[in-house]
Order: structure tokens, then sequence, then C-alpha cells
């Protein structure tokens, strides 16, 4: 076990990744690994105000909420979130998420 997981974190390494999954099940770890890395290369290209806007779209706030408590005008706030992907990441964290949770319910 610990070899693997040696070997893992040489090959994530190598790979400039962020995240590698190891669960029972390949396919869920394969997509739980692309979903986490996806999502985290995104955040790492973006700015200090996409992120903050990404932190507040990822609790359920509208773009309209978000401008209001940043104090920006709404159309900033969607200009950021469409050049930032902000929908994919959130999409993408959620998903991963989901799979995670229905992967330790069985």
């Amino acid at each position: 076990m610990f070899k693997k997981a040696d070997e893992e974190i040489r090959q994530l390494g190598a790979r400039n990744g962020f995240f590698s999954c190891l669960l029972d099940e390949e396919v869920v770890s394969l997509a739980l690994t692309a979903l986490v890395n996806t999502a985290n290369a995104l955040i790492e290209r973006m700015t200090p105000y996409q992120r903050s806007v990404w932190r507040l779209a990822k609790q359920g706030l509208a773009q309209r909420e978000i401008a209001e408590r940043l104090g920006k005008f709404a159309q900033s706030v969607s200009d950021a979130a469409r050049r930032a992907a902000i929908d994919t990441v959130v999409a993408a964290e959620n998903a991963a998420k989901e799979l995670l949770s229905k992967s330790f319910q069985r």
C-alpha cells in the first residue's frame, strides 16, 4: 500500500498535478482526479477579484448578490465569472463532492 502511495506522489509531482485519487473503483478515481485537477487549474489562474467572486458563487449567491457584497457592478461580476469559468469550477467541485459522497455510501 505504501509503495503504491509513494509511486502516486512521485508521478503527481512529475505531472505537476494537484491531486490524485486512489479509491477501489478506478473509474471513480479517474473522474475525481480529473474534476479536482480541472477545478484547481482554473482556480490557479484566477485573479484575486475572480477568486472573491468564485468563493461567493460557490456559496450559492446570485451574481447580483455578489456584486452587492463586493461593492461592484453586476456586469463586472458577470465578466469576472465568464473570464474565470467560475460556473465550470463550481460545477466540477459539486460533481466531485457528489462522487465522493456516493463512493462512501457503498
